[in-house]
């Protein structure tokens, strides 16, 4: 019976020498193959891919010839990071950064698509980020500094 193994290969089966279930999951990446686990139970195993990765064919089963790949989670539409972010594949995984003149909209959490980016208005949150005697505008992204009527530009 496919699963199981008698004890003593070389004595007949019976209630002193009995069939006992085979561990396949001993060595989980030669059965599974990699970013996998294995989980036996009585006569046979499951194979199940860890979070981040999809198993390579889906219409086979989890095997060393059919593994679990990485999910490059960046490719997915809408991005998962949202509007004004950069993403990175990570094996497993991925990352999200806002571009720059962007600020994640609550720090206290993850960037995406639940939490974007947002602009940062720089003429509000950097204190004199023009200098004296300027006008700053916000645009997105950015800003632009103007001198006031009847100021120049100068190089100090």
């Amino acid at each position: 019976m496919s699963g199981y193994n008698v004890t003593d290969p070389n004595l007949p089966i019976n209630n002193n020498n009995p069939c006992k279930d085979i561990h396949e999951c001993l060595d989980s990446e030669s059965v599974c193959g990699p970013n996998s686990h294995c989980y036996n139970y009585n006569g046979s195993f499951s194979c199940f891919c860890w979070g981040g990765y999809n198993v390579s064919d889906g219409n086979k089963a989890i095997s060393k010839g059919n593994p679990c790949t990485d999910i490059d989670e960046c490719l997915l539409s809408p991005s998962v990071c949202g509007p004004n972010a950069n993403c990175t594949n990570e094996m497993g995984s991925y990352n999200c950064s806002c571009l720059d003149g962007f600020t994640v909209t609550n720090s206290s959490l993850s960037i995406s698509i639940n939490n974007t980016c947002r602009d940062v208005n720089e003429c509000v949150e950097i204190s004199d980020i023009c200098g004296p005697n300027s006008i700053c505008n916000n645009t997105v992204g950015s800003y632009n500094c103007w001198c006031m009527s009847g100021y120049n530009v100068t190089d100090t």
